[in-house]
């Protein structure tokens, strides 16, 4: 401003700005024009509140080209982010900025120690006693996702000047992408990554999920995007992301409850934060009448590792409920999923004997092609060794068994001459129906028994290998 004359404006970006201002070699005074000697002043706009606020600081005579250093600029539009971050895994993004973005800044509110580490999509870094975070990862970006596993959970708390969702373009490539969240506030997601188009597949963060779907846009357990999350979103072909400058809106921050399970089901609790990988599995109940407040949960053995629970797919005719299931894993080895069913209204738990292989940001299923569950999982009333086939076979042959509880099991086969000639399980198996397989391809023909032993149980069969 000269005097109250508005002479030159520009959006702030931190730090440093160029304000382009009207001025005038002319010696004689002109209504809103700077000539030599002539102090401006500055005021700042904060689009939050509509407030116009004069600044102070080393200012000095106008010239072209000037240099003026105001003070109380970072502290006026400056936000305090906080990140809640529990012990293990975490996926955060950070969506303020200052002049020091290094990451043992950004992250030096948390009680590190050595051995916690921090991951980029392509770069990481370790904390090391005495120095730091230390790593190709030294900067932390605002358009970024991090995965950060940490021994003692915390808070991330780091003050800096909002980022302008406008001039932060995140550009996706073919794939998967690890992505910030730019604004302040949290946005209904169709309108999130309207940018995109219909260039989207999927997007998830560490607990809920979505789909994009042709005419319909994005739908599933995720529903709106916030600050302080990191997400992983799978894209066909390139896109660039921008995000809408949201106003507050309270009614979309809603607060996610920590439902209480009922009491038959309490024990189907998972902590995301103890495992590095996830996937997403969306279900359904093919052949059982399911409602609102049933709840399909993944199991890894007997830890479960997901929990989703009954809701409706609006964009098909089909009376059936879904179920988007987040699974988790450290892939430590490769591990089978199966799944049960709780039915609020028969106050039932139902095993079923489907199941996957978990795989490392796995998408199985959606709303118009759920993967079905039908095959319920019965425990058999006596232990039984059922008919192999087939039988005669060539070179293998499938031997069926029922344990009515648990127990350590032996099938092994037998030659004429009374000797093992291959074991095919001892080990300790759940209850219910089992299968193995024999594949004879090093043995010639003949006949062969199997042997299944359990407890004070013993079967015998006779196999003929005919080659």
């Amino acid at each position: 401003y000269k005097d109250n004359v508005l002479t030159g404006i520009r959006q702030w970006q931190g730090m440093i700005v160029d304000i382009p201002a009207m001025g005038t070699s002319d010696a004689a005074p002109n209504t809103g024009y700077f000539v030599e000697g002539d102090i401006p002043t500055f005021k700042l706009l904060k689009q939050s509140t509509g407030e116009l606020l004069s600044l102070d600081g080393e200012i000095a005579e106008w010239s072209s080209n000037g240099v003026f250093t105001l003070s109380g600029l970072i502290e006026t539009v400056s936000v305090n982010q906080t990140v809640q971050t529990g012990q293990g895994w975490n996926w955060f993004s950070i969506n303020v900025q200052s002049d020091d973005m290094s990451i043992n800044n950004v992250l030096s509110s948390l009680s590190a120690i050595p051995g916690d580490f921090i991951k980029s999509q392509g770069i990481s870094a370790e904390y090391y006693a005495d120095f730091g975070w230390y790593g190709a990862l030294s900067i932390i970006n605002p358009v970024d996702m991090y995965q950060l596993d940490i021994a003692n959970g915390g808070e991330i708390a780091f003050t800096g000047y909002p980022v302008d969702p406008s001039s932060a373009t995140i550009h996706l490539t073919d794939g998967w992408n690890w992505i910030g969240y730019i604004p302040q506030n949290a946005g209904i997601i169709n309108d999130a990554l309207g940018s995109i188009g219909d260039g989207g597949i999927f997007i998830k963060n560490q607990a809920a999920s979505a789909e994009y779907y042709d005419e319909f846009g994005w739908f599933g357990s995720l529903d709106f995007m916030s600050s302080g999350v990191g997400y992983q979103i799978q894209v066909n072909g390139e896109a660039d992301l921008i995000y809408p400058d949201f106003e507050d809106d309270g009614s979309i921050g809603r607060v996610i409850e920590n439902r209480e399970l009922p009491s038959m089901i309490s024990d189907w609790a998972v902590n995301p934060h103890a495992y590095e990988f996830n996937g997403a599995v969306t279900l359904s109940i093919d052949n059982r009448e399911d409602n609102a407040g049933d709840y399909i949960a993944a199991f890894v053995g007997d830890e479960c590792r997901g929990i989703a629970e009954h809701m409706d797919f609006p964009f098909d005719d089909v009376d059936r409920g879904i179920y988007i299931l987040m699974a988790y894993s450290n892939m430590d080895e490769e591990e089978e999923i199966t799944f049960k069913y709780y039915s609020q209204s028969e106050e039932e738990v139902v095993e079923y004997a489907e199941s996957l292989e978990f795989t490392i940001d796995m998408v199985v299923g959606n709303g118009f092609e759920p993967f079905g569950l039908s095959r319920e999982f019965i425990i058999p009333p006596e232990f039984s060794l059922s008919a192999a086939y087939p039988n005669p076979f060539n070179p293998t042959t499938t031997i069926s068994f029922g344990l009515a509880v648990d127990s350590e099991v032996s099938i092994q086969i037998y030659n004429l001459q009374g000797r093992v000639v291959e074991t095919l399980a001892s080990q300790f198996m759940q209850a219910g129906y089992h299968s193995v397989t024999w594949n004879a391809d090093n043995y010639s023909s003949g006949v062969y028994f199997v042997k299944m032993a359990t407890g004070d149980y013993v079967s015998t069969q006779k196999l003929l290998l005919v080659k």
